[in-house]
C-alpha cells in the first residue's frame, strides 16, 4: 500500500526529541469534519512508527507523536495534544486540546481524551468514554462505556468507571468498580480546606492524602476538629445515611 505521508524537512524539539512536521500524499477523510488533502501539513511525529501509513488515522495542528507510541486505524489527535511513552491510540479515539496520552496507556473504541487530562501508567479507555479537564487516569484503571472523568478528579489502582459514571471535582476513585448506580458518592467541599471527600464502592473514605475506614476518617476529623466534627459535620452525616443505605440493600438482596 502506498503512504499516506511523508516526513518534511521542518522539525523542532520536545522534551530533547527531534520531531518532523508530516505532509499528505493523498486525501482522504477522517472520522471529525475535518479532511485531508494532498499535500495538507499535519502536526508531529519522531518516526512513522508513531503514526500508521494505513487506515484514516491523522495528526492536526500540533499534534504530536514521539518516543514508542503508536497511534493507527481511525484515530485522531488535534489541537496541542500530546502522545509519547508506549502509549497507543486506535480505534475511532480522539485526542485533543492540552491532553497528554504516556506510559503504556491505551485508549480506543470511541473514546475521547481533552482538555487538560493526562494518562499513564497501564489505564485503558474506551467505549465512548470521556476524559476531561484536569483529570489523571494512571494504574491500571479502566474506563469505558459512557463514563465521564472530569474536574481535578483521579482514577487509579485497579478501579473501573463505566457505564454511565461520573467522576469530578477532586475525588480520587481507588479501587472496585463505578458503573453509576452510586457506588462512588462524592461529598463536598468539607473542611477548612474546601474538599471534596469519596466514598470508594469498598465503603473507604478518600480526602486528600488519606485513605482508610469510615471509623479511622472520624477518628482523623475529631483529632483535628473536635467530638462534633466541626465543618465536616453534615459530610459525617451524609456519609452516614449512605453507607447505612448500603447496608440495607445489600441485606435485602440477601448478600
Amino acid at each position: 500500500m502506498s503512504k499516506k505521508y511523508e516526513l518534511t524537512t521542518k522539525t523542532k524539539l520536545i522534551d530533547g526529541h527531534k520531531v518532523y512536521r508530516i505532509k499528505a500524499l493523498k486525501s482522504f477523510n477522517t472520522i471529525i469534519d475535518r479532511k485531508v488533502n494532498k499535500g495538507d501539513l499535519g502536526g508531529w511525529v519522531e518516526s512513522e512508527k508513531n503514526l500508521s501509513q494505513d487506515g484514516t488515522c491523522w495528526l492536526f495542528d500540533d499534534a504530536v507523536g514521539y518516543e514508542n507510541s503508536r497511534r493507527s486505524e481511525n484515530s485522531v489527535g488535534y489541537d496541542n495534544s500530546q502522545q509519547f511513552g508506549n502509549s497507543r491510540q486506535s480505534g475511532n479515539s480522539r485526542q485533543f486540546g492540552n491532553s497528554r496520552q504516556y506510559g503504556d496507556s491505551w485508549q480506543f473504541g470511541n473514546s475521547q481524551q481533552y482538555g487538560n487530562s493526562r494518562q499513564f501508567g497501564n489505564p485503558q479507555q474506551f467505549g465512548n468514554s470521556q476524559q476531561y479537564g484536569n483529570s489523571r487516569q494512571i494504574g491500571s484503571s479502566q474506563q469505558f462505556g459512557n463514563s465521564q472523568q472530569f474536574g481535578d478528579s483521579v482514577q487509579y489502582g485497579d478501579s473501573m468507571q463505566y457505564d454511565n459514571s461520573r467522576q469530578s471535582g477532586d475525588s480520587r476513585h481507588i479501587t472496585g468498580h463505578d458503573e453509576g448506580t452510586g457506588c462512588i458518592l462524592c461529598i463536598g467541599p468539607c473542611g477548612d480546606s474546601h474538599r471534596t471527600v469519596t466514598v470508594q464502592p469498598d465503603n473507604t473514605i478518600v480526602v486528600g492524602c488519606f485513605h482508610g475506614s469510615f471509623k479511622e476518617f472520624k477518628q482523623e476529623v475529631v483529632a483535628k476538629y473536635g467530638k462534633d466534627y466541626g465543618s465536616y459535620s453534615v459530610c459525617i452525616t451524609a456519609i452516614q445515611a449512605v453507607l447505612r443505605k448500603r447496608v440495607n440493600i445489600e441485606k435485602g438482596s440477601g448478600k
